[in-house]
């Protein structure tokens, strides 16, 4: 990988992570690792280390819609949570770009999911542009479409 793709990437991700409001009544701890592929062919792997919510039942959400695209759910793939201990966690499911975790109240969790090579690069539809795209040279993320976030995080403040 050059320096200019790794630069350009740092500059996605900052713009992603600056796009999700502050929890109430806590401030957030949120830490971003991305694992560049080696290959043309392997996935960029997304890891991001928060602390639970005080629940004991944390949802993950990815969000939707923005730039008119629907589908960017589809561009993230394989989450895995684990617990600061290495401890892994059962996924559940809720539906497009939900999921579900379950672990004691405020426990520093760690998820990550996969962004696999694919053609929207190349593709004729505009609202493609707003979804992860990844190939060979390059990758492009606008706003949180690369991220799976806490709901706490993305709840409006009271």
């Amino acid at each position: 990988m050059n320096r200019s793709f790794l630069f350009w990437l740092w500059c996605c991700v900052l713009c992603a992570c600056q796009s999700a409001p502050a929890a109430r009544n806590s401030p957030p701890s949120l830490a971003l690792v991305l694992e560049v592929p080696n290959t043309a062919q392997a996935p960029l792997w997304v890891e991001l280390e928060f602390r639970g919510d005080r629940s004991g039942e944390t949802v993950l959400i990815q969000r939707r819609g923005f730039g008119g695209s629907s589908e960017q759910d589809c561009d993230l793939s394989d989450p895995q949570v684990r617990t600061a201990d290495g401890q892994q966690l059962p996924c559940v499911e809720l539906g497009p770009g939900r999921w579900k975790v379950q672990a004691p109240a405020l426990t520093q969790l760690r998820a990550r999911w996969a962004v696999q090579p694919n053609a929207h690069f190349a593709s004729e539809r505009h609202t493609d542009y707003f979804r992860a795209c990844l190939d060979a040279e390059r990758f492009h993320a606008i706003g949180a479409h690369l991220l799976y976030l806490p709901e706490e995080l993305l709840r409006a403040p009271a």
